[in-house]
């Protein structure tokens, strides 16, 4: 015999149906869960990217590499255990003039520099700034900064530059300030004296009038012709009789005194050099004088024996043996912040003409330099 079993199609189809219910629920919820973990994936690594694209961050990158290699101060960044982790196009010359050749790039910090304190930043945690180094016969000036991320210290930078660099450039800027104050002194005074002249003419005082242009060209002559007679550099005589208008000009008076002839420099950075110091003591004695009854300033120049001899005296208040010990040190000044640097760069300006300063100062007495 036979045995026949049959199943319609219709109850198949509704068996894989009812099968595939579960299996369809299961897709849509991970697709689900898929689209809200990568959202949420996205966003995590855009805010640890700070919100950049990819080629955003690309383009970031080699603008501050192009600026890190652009800039003329030398920049070293180590990590927290002092190996070096960047060292840019100027610190690697600088690294050359020391006569350190090689790549300092993970290399101990303090076997490439031992007289650095970028580890003592990192333990610290507190910057150093303006240290004056010495090494191997090249001057530098540090700045020493720890980095912080998250309140944690993972690092330290140094930016250093040539003093020798730095000297100069700080001269310049001193230079072309004090020739704008002694311009703008003289065009004050003479616009003063414009003014007198142009009220006598108005009320037709002739008579007056003639008299004064007399006493003028008389007061003129005698402060004038003694420094141009005697001193031989015509950019260091203007500057001096700048000097006097504008000392005149702050209510103090200048005394110039030429013991012979001053001949002029074969170097053009030698006058340089002696309108800095000259400038920086006669800013340095109106300060003095500035709030005393009698606000007198003498200076007296001699040239012998191919040494030239600069006393510039006045009538402050003197200084204590205390001020007089620091009175040269980089950033000491008893005037405030941001001062302390005039006498600093004329004792660096007098040690590159190979010679020496001089301070005698009483207190109520005044002082000399």
């Amino acid at each position: 015999g036979a045995v026949a079993v049959g199943i319609t199609v219709n109850e198949i189809d509704e068996v894989i149906s009812h099968s595939l219910r579960p299996l369809y629920f299961i897709i849509c919820v991970s697709i689900f869960v898929g689209v809200i973990g990568a959202v949420i994936v996205a966003r995590t690594v855009k805010n640890i990217m700070y919100g950049l694209e990819p080629y955003e961050i690309a383009t970031l990158l080699e603008e501050r590499s192009a600026m890190l290699e652009s800039t003329k101060e030398g920049i070293l960044a180590v990590d927290e255990h002092g190996k070096i982790k960047l060292a840019n196009a100027e610190a690697k010359r600088l690294f050359v003039k020391m006569g350190i050749n090689t790549n300092p790039v993970d290399q101990d910090v303090n076997d490439i520099l031992p007289k650095s304190r970028l580890k003592k930043v990192i333990e610290t945690k507190k910057p150093l700034q303006d240290r004056d180094v010495r090494i191997n016969g090249l001057e530098l000036v540090f700045n020493e900064v720890p980095i912080q991320l998250k309140g944690q210290t993972v690092g330290a930078i140094a930016t250093f530059r040539d003093k020798t660099e730095v000297k100069h450039l700080a001269e310049q800027l001193s230079g072309v300030k004090m020739y704008a104050n002694a311009l703008r002194a003289q065009s004050h005074e003479f616009m003063n004296k414009l003014h007198v002249i142009l009220g006598l003419v108005q009320l037709k005082e002739y008579n007056d009038l003639g008299d004064y242009i007399k006493d003028i060209a008389i007061q003129q002559k005698s402060e004038t012709s003694e420094i141009i007679n005697d001193v031989k550099s015509s950019v260091l005589a203007g500057f001096l009789l700048g000097k006097q208008s504008f000392i005149r000009e702050q209510g103090a008076n200048l005394d110039i005194e030429c013991k012979g002839v001053i001949p002029n420099a074969a170097d053009p950075s030698v006058i340089h050099e002696l309108i800095t110091i000259i400038g920086n003591l006669i800013n340095n004695a109106l300060d003095a004088v500035a709030n005393m009854p009698k606000k007198q300033i003498t200076m007296s120049m001699r040239f012998h024996n191919s040494i030239l001899d600069i006393e510039i005296t006045d009538t402050g208040a003197g200084m204590s043996e205390e001020d007089q010990a620091k009175v040269f040190e980089q950033g000491y000044s008893t005037k405030g912040k941001n001062r302390g640097f005039g006498l600093y760069f004329t004792q660096q300006s007098i040690e590159n003409l190979k010679g020496q300063m001089i301070l005698t100062s009483e207190e109520n007495e005044g002082t000399t330099f």
